[in-house]
């Protein structure tokens, strides 16, 4: 009877041993970081010629420069904080000079450009026809232009006042071009007292936003807020994480 008892023990072990290797597993991310982006020599972005696009992960992200006006999806490294003068939609409101610009010490990052001037080409990513990943999270910054117009405003626009704020809607779309859903972030908030202008690196959570094909991005602010030209803004992404694609 006892070797009976002895044999059964390393058996029930066992078992138990694989009932808890069937459980759940951690689930397995993947990350567009744009640090494989490369750059011409001796520049600070990846716009080159009249249009353009970078993939990473599966996801495209395009630009067209229409006579040094940009649209769509621009690479850049560059860290830029502008008081006065002509606003640097291609940089992140960080102190000029910062050696890594990008989120968690990165040195590069996405720039989203709408630009009136160059319609055909949003603020926003998407894959293939057809194709869909599963978003989680995102890392959001204020692009240096946006900052300058908020906290310093230009020339004979003011900056921003009691009662103005800045929000970033971020919007799925499935891969029928149906909305899943939409994700607010504020990048500005001069209400009910507060004086926020965003100024480091955030992450936000888009798990809302399900399973997309396309990622788009939208400015608002109030009127009493008199921006130089309210159809043109920008804003800096980084890090933006998907469920890893099981094979």
């Amino acid at each position: 009877m006892k070797k009976v008892l002895l044999l059964a023990l390393p058996l029930m072990a066992s078992i138990v041993s694989c009932s808890d290797d069937d459980g759940p597993s951690a689930p397995v991310y993947e990350v567009i970081t744009f640090e494989s982006c490369e750059f011409a020599e001796g520049k600070t972005n990846n716009v080159s010629g009249s249009t353009g696009e970078y993939k990473e992960l599966d996801a495209t992200f395009a630009w067209k420069d229409y006579y040094t006006m940009v649209g769509g999806d621009v690479v850049s490294s560059l860290a830029m904080i502008s008081e006065a003068g002509t606003p640097t939609a291609t940089s992140v409101a960080l102190p000029e000079g910062t050696e890594h610009a990008g989120a968690d010490g990165s040195d590069k990052f996405m720039v989203l450009l709408n630009d009136n001037y160059v319609k055909d080409f949003l603020p926003e990513f998407s894959f293939a026809p057809g194709m869909e990943r599963q978003i989680v999270s995102l890392q959001i910054m204020n692009s240096t232009a946006m900052y300058q117009y908020m906290k310093y405003g230009y020339y004979s626009y003011a900056p921003m006042a009691a009662g103005d704020y800045c929000d970033a809607t971020i919007t799925g779309y499935d891969a029928q071009g149906n909305e899943t859903a939409a994700v607010t972030v504020t990048l500005a908030d001069f209400r009910d007292g507060k004086e926020f202008i965003m100024e480091q690196w955030t992450e936000v959570d888009l798990t809302a936003l399900g399973a997309v094909n396309k990622v788009a991005f939208a400015l608002t602010w109030p009127d009493s807020w008199s921006k130089p030209s309210p159809k043109n803004y920008s804003v800096c992404i980084d890090n933006v994480k998907f469920l890893k694609v099981e094979e």
